[in-house]
Order: C-alpha cells, then structure tokens, then sequence
C-alpha cells in the first residue's frame, strides 16, 4: 500500500469514501466467512493507520449488520473483537 493513501482495494471489502467519513462494506455468506474477512480487512486498515501515524478513533467507530432474509446469519451473540 502506498503511504497517505487510503487502500480502497481492499481484499474482501468494498470502501466508500464520502468527505471525511470512511464505510467499508464486507459481504458474506456466513458468520465464519464473515469474521475471517473482517479481521483481514481490519489488519490492513491498522497497518496502513499505523504506517501513516494514524490512529482509529473508537468513540466515533461503528458496525453495522445488514442481514437479507434469504440468508440470515446468527448475529444474536455476535461480538466484533
């Protein structure tokens, strides 16, 4: 990854820049697919964070679950590590 720019390929991920907001869309077909591919594209984002002096600020980070009805995921106890 380049330095000072964001990595918008991401394996497994689509990223959507908007101003300064950030959204990074990851599909699955189930959970364990699903976290495999978030920590993933989690560890590119802290390394790229890291290598550009970075920090995530947590207190204005979020997820967000979309679940179709045709392929529900258990998510009742799901917990983003």
């Amino acid at each position: 990854m380049n330095k000072n720019e964001l990595p918008v390929n991401m394996q497994g991920s689509k990223m959507v820049l908007f101003a300064d907001d950030t959204n990074i869309q990851i599909k699955a077909t189930n959970e364990d697919i699903l976290i495999k591919k978030i920590k993933r594209v989690m560890q590119q984002l802290l390394t790229w964070f890291h290598g550009n002096e970075l920090v995530i600020n947590t207190e204005k980070t979020i997820a967000m679950s979309f679940i179709s009805v045709i392929n529900q995921l258990d998510t009742q106890n799901f917990v983003l590590q």
